[in-house]
């Protein structure tokens, strides 16, 4: 069994400890970008410093030890949110850890009222480099998406690759349940927001490209 609670700062000791658990974790899911973990406590105690508002999502044993967590980017000037990474412990694959973060970020985001989410995930049309045989799980996570009304943001240049080595990913969209189509000047800003304040692009052709 495990509980899901909010992370809003490190104020407390309780807090650090959580918050450092969830920094070992993204370390440990994402080597490549284990650095970005050092951010995390800077971001939940200085939002106005980044453009957003961040939020972590823990899934926590009757221990209080974090078996999972979900980071959420608010952006208030916009009224969307960006989910930045969602990570599980090697533990606890497969427990249904990860599904029930995703429901509480979207619980999370329907209450702060944001007017929907995005977030990336590999492409589902061909194999991620250096995952070969990570298909099929990547096709079973775009079909829980999918059953929740998350759709990609198709016919852009977002998912050209990008790095060294080159990587891509979808930009998906979760309207929360609300049936309107996102509109695309809606699209255009909370993508200018997520190159430019997430990802700290400062190439303004890139970013312009990207938007257009």
């Amino acid at each position: 069994m495990f509980r899901i609670r909010e992370l809003h700062s490190t104020t407390l000791p309780g807090q650090r400890d959580r918050v450092g658990q969830v920094q070992r974790l993204l370390r440990e899911n994402f080597p490549e970008n284990a650095s970005y973990a050092d951010r995390v406590p800077d971001m939940l105690d200085r939002p106005f410093s980044f453009g957003y508002r961040s939020v972590v999502l823990t899934a926590e044993t009757s221990l209080g030890r974090v078996s999972g967590f979900v980071l959420v980017l608010h952006f208030p000037s916009i009224n969307f949110s960006f989910i930045d990474y969602i990570a599980v412990s090697s533990r606890h694959h497969g427990s249904g850890i990860g599904s029930a973060l995703y429901e509480a970020a979207r619980e999370y985001c329907s209450g702060a009222g944001s007017r929907g989410i995005f977030f990336e995930v590999d492409p589902d049309d061909e194999p991620p480099a250096g995952k070969p045989g990570a298909m099929a799980a990547i096709r079973k996570r775009m079909r829980f998406y999918e059953l929740l009304g998350v759709r990609p943001v198709i016919n852009t240049v977002y998912d050209e690759p990008v790095g060294q080595p080159p990587t891509r990913a979808y930009l998906m969209f979760d309207g929360l349940g609300r049936t309107e189509r996102l509109a695309r000047d809606d699209a255009r800003e909370a993508v200018r927001r997520i190159m430019t304040d997430r990802y700290r692009i400062t190439e303004p052709g890139y970013v312009e490209r990207v938007v257009e």
